[in-house]
């Protein structure tokens, strides 16, 4: 019996441990054996392996729900790979009768992984498109409200941000950061169409009364853009 888990019946943990086994459920749901679970009282601000532990137990059964693992690089279980959960610590009755405590597992954020896809897409638009309303359009219109809705998930989810990948503080570090680079591409574009020296310099042509001629509301372009990369999380408030 998983006593040490009972101070912490419906409480939030973060966990990791080893896939031994899995089953593949009728209802799209996943059955993972995992072995030594460490589980930990979760903080925002401290990363996963500096963060109080609650204990490790044998093993858990963790059941997860395929619909949770979208936006997480393709995630499936294999043999002694090792697994990052967050869950809520349950009772619960055998149907023999007998009781234990386990994890109840919960959708977890997927910022880190969306946060290296914007980095990823914002090196690959700079680098085919460079001085182009492509790339201007992504710094004014894509990121900035992509990045905000990270901040506000960042803002909302609270300590049960799952910080196996970075911290609260290190998440606002780099979204800041996100921000204050989309402005510099915007001005500096700018800047280069406005000046015929730089346009030389740079074999970019003015392309801004064109650009700024299209309006930005109800643009579906950009909307599908915003939309596909989505909110960075599957409910981490709870």
């Amino acid at each position: 019996m998983r006593k040490a888990l009972q101070p912490y019946v419906n409480q939030y943990v973060l966990g990791r441990g080893w896939i031994t086994d899995w089953e593949e459920m009728d209802n799209g749901v996943t059955r993972v054996f995992v072995e030594q679970p460490t589980l930990r009282k979760p903080n925002k601000h401290i990363l996963f392996d500096n963060q109080e532990i609650i204990s490790t137990e044998h093993h858990l059964n963790l059941f997860i729900d395929k619909d949770w693992l979208e936006g997480t690089d393709n995630w499936k279980a294999e043999k002694y790979k090792q697994i990052d959960f967050t869950g809520i610590i349950q009772h619960y009755t055998r149907a023999n009768g007998t009781h234990d405590f386990g994890v109840y597992p919960t959708p977890q954020s997927t910022l880190h992984n969306r946060l290296d896809l914007l980095a990823d897409t914002t090196e690959m638009i700079g680098k085919n498109f460079k001085i182009s309303p492509e790339t201007l359009g992504w710094a004014e219109h894509a990121m900035p409200p992509i990045l905000n809705e990270y901040l506000r998930h960042l803002e909302n989810a609270g300590d049960r941000l799952p910080t196996f990948n970075g911290t609260y503080d290190y998440y606002k570090k780099e979204i800041i950061e996100w921000l204050d680079a989309a402005d510099y591409i915007s001005k500096t574009i700018r800047s280069i169409c406005s000046n015929r020296a730089l346009r030389r310099r740079h074999k970019a042509k003015n392309f801004l009364p064109w650009y700024d001629s299209i309006p930005v509301e109800g643009n579906t372009d950009i909307q599908d853009v915003i939309e596909w990369f989505g909110t960075p999380a599957l409910a981490t408030t709870a």
